[in-house]
């Protein structure tokens, strides 16, 4: 028999993967501040909750995608939050990018209420999300892992637990820095092909089918480049994420190494294209 699954956080991400589950055949509860957020389920069979205390008390796996900390410290430990809805054996998948400080801070929480909570970041797009083809790096108790495994197998293609609590972000953080970095290359090589003379467009074609290509090469030429707003939007996210990453290293004891100043100047890159005119 298939748990009953609950999810908070509606986002370009966040509704896809809450479609397949719906899909999938989970019971499925929802919740969301925006009206305007549960409109693309207007044709799905779904619980609407009242607040994230009553999608708790009809789930028993519940995905958060919200932005950060912040928001996912008052989803899970606000008034009228998670963690005061959901009964013993429930699992909360921590699907956001946020810190592993909170992520360990949650599980103690929820621990001595036979709660667990899986840090369980995914990385992909919207359209791997919609496929079912995300990726999900997991940490925390295995247990509690395997219980939650078929949710997750609902929209994610690779899924991997990674180690304890904790571990499933700083195996995004290192995912991310290394995206980052690649869309700072990326840029680069936009760019010289232009000094070289080079037709830029014929130049991101060759790219893309050549050995040079990569994920955020076509993230840059799809959505970045034709779309300024969604640069000026993907900047407060990189910078997060770098700075996630970092923190770790400094964390780590790990020395600031290319990786990090690659994807650090990815946020120069994507200030100039924000400025840009769509086109």
């Amino acid at each position: 028999m298939q748990a009953s699954a609950g999810f908070i956080g509606l986002g370009d991400m966040g509704r896809p993967m809450a479609q397949n589950l719906i899909a999938a055949g989970f019971a499925t509860t929802l919740w969301a501040r925006r009206e305007a957020s549960l409109e693309p389920f207007a044709d799905r069979s779904y619980r609407r909750a009242a607040d994230p205390a009553d999608l708790g008390a009809s789930s028993e796996v519940v995905g958060i995608c919200v932005f950060a900390d912040a928001d996912v410290r008052e989803v899970v430990l606000g008034p009228r939050g998670l963690l005061s809805g959901l009964r013993k054996g429930s699992v909360i998948l921590l699907h956001s990018t946020i810190s592993t400080d909170l992520a360990i801070a949650l599980e103690r929480v929820a621990a001595p209420l036979g709660i667990g909570v899986l840090d369980a970041p995914v990385s992909g797009s919207g359209q791997r999300a919609a496929d079912g083809q995300l990726a999900i790096m997991v940490g925390g108790d295995r247990r509690f892992f395997e219980r939650a495994l078929p949710v997750m197998r609902s929209y994610g293609a690779a899924i991997e637990h990674m180690g304890p609590i904790g571990s499933g972000q700083k195996m995004k953080a290192l995912n991310n820095a290394l995206g980052s970095a690649n869309l700072h290359l990326a840029c680069l090589a936009i760019g010289i092909a232009g000094k070289l003379g080079l037709d830029g467009e014929a130049a991101i074609r060759v790219l893309r089918a050549a050995s040079g290509n990569s994920f955020n090469l076509g993230v840059l030429a799809d959505r970045l480049m034709p779309n300024p707003d969604f640069a000026r939007h993907a900047i407060g996210m990189v910078r997060k994420d770098m700075g996630l990453f970092r923190s770790l290293c400094a964390e780590a004891n790990l020395p600031e190494s290319l990786l990090d100043l690659a994807g650090c100047s990815s946020v120069d890159d994507l200030e100039r294209l924000a400025q840009r005119r769509p086109g």
